[in-house]
């Protein structure tokens, strides 16, 4: 029993799934024939609707069947095949856009790592409160100035010891002089002259005791300051 319908064939793509619709002389995947039984009725037809062949075993099926029987194979047209196509279509226009977006995209962040080195930034400032700055302040003050006070009792010891040794030499070189004139005279010392010179002689000692005093006082006075920064400290 053969199908009466009549179609014309259409073209079959590779995705297309068909089946073989025959009369008993034909199993579904062609392996059996009876040519001679469809040969017995020229007007009948071959219809092909679905099956599980597909692509290239789909048209080799065909073009066997069509040289066994030729002018009696016909596809008939699927009521989804139209949808199938453009479904296949847009899938294809799909992926070549993204492979064209992983490309731009491989293009882009091609560079990434030269940029992140050249981004790489160094922390060198930091802002911070005025309260940290004053505690700061206070504590660097707090460390530096006994220091800067011992130093600067030790430049005034060193400033008066220099003054009494200016004095000093100043004394000694208006008694060189007084002695000077003495030796140059050719007449013979009066007493005012000799008294004279025994007054600078006796200034010049008790200047040199009073720079020898106040030196020694200065002294005890830069240990008793010492003394009391190491009890305060030891608090």
């Amino acid at each position: 029993m053969y199908s009466t319908k009549s179609r014309r064939a259409t073209e079959v793509p590779n995705s297309f799934a068909i089946q073989f619709k025959t009369s008993a002389f034909f199993c579904p995947y062609l392996r059996e024939a009876d040519p001679g039984g469809l040969g017995a009725c020229p007007q009948k037809k071959v219809y092909i609707r679905s099956t599980r062949l597909r692509g290239g075993d789909m048209l080799g099926r065909l073009d066997e069947l069509g040289s066994v029987f030729p002018s009696r194979v016909y596809v008939m047209n699927h009521p989804h095949n139209q949808s199938l196509e453009n479904s296949v279509a847009s899938l294809g226009s799909t992926l070549s856009l993204l492979r064209s977006t992983n490309e731009n995209l491989e293009n882009g962040v091609r560079d990434f790592a030269r940029l992140k080195t050249n981004l790489k930034t160094n922390k060198v400032f930091d802002i911070v409160t005025e309260t940290d700055i004053n505690n700061a302040k206070a504590e660097i003050a707090q460390e530096t100035e006994p220091q800067i006070q011992v130093l600067l009792e030790r430049a005034e010891v060193e400033l008066q010891r220099l003054e009494r040794k200016k004095r000093s030499l100043t004394s000694k070189a208006q008694l060189q002089q007084v002695r000077l004139e003495q030796h140059t005279n050719t007449r013979r010392p009066n007493t005012s002259d000799q008294q004279m010179a025994q007054q600078l002689e006796r200034l010049k000692e008790l200047q040199q005791k009073k720079d020898r005093l106040q030196y020694s006082l200065s002294r005890l006075n830069l240990k008793g300051r010492k003394v009391r920064m190491s009890m305060a400290f030891a608090k």
